[in-house]
């Protein structure tokens, strides 16, 4: 079992990210029928570039379904920008609540 340990150890590697967002307060709020499934797994492509960063893949809402939007390398518009992957929150009465990744 060790051996197993070491392997899956071995083969995980950082992948750059940008900078996460602060705050979640100030996004776009949209009200959803029913919470995202689990997230799918995923190959990560090679990096194209050094400056390229990844973002995760996500669920995003279509009106009536949640659609799965492919991880990617992406390259921030300026050095100072930040991203706030998706989020999905339940108000006390019930009520469910999503806002896609920016």
């Amino acid at each position: 079992m060790l051996g197993g340990t070491l392997a899956v150890a071995g083969c995980t590697a950082e992948l750059p990210r940008p900078p996460l967002a602060a705050d979640v307060r100030d996004r776009s709020w949209v009200e959803v029928r029913y919470p995202p499934p689990p997230a799918r797994p995923e190959v990560i492509p090679e990096q194209p570039d050094e400056g390229a960063l990844w973002i995760d893949g996500e669920w995003r809402w279509r009106g009536v379904r949640w659609a799965w939007i492919r991880g990617r390398w992406v390259h921030p518009p300026s050095p100072t920008a930040t991203f706030s992957g998706w989020y999905v929150d339940r108000r006390r009465d019930g009520t469910l609540l999503y806002s896609a990744g920016t």
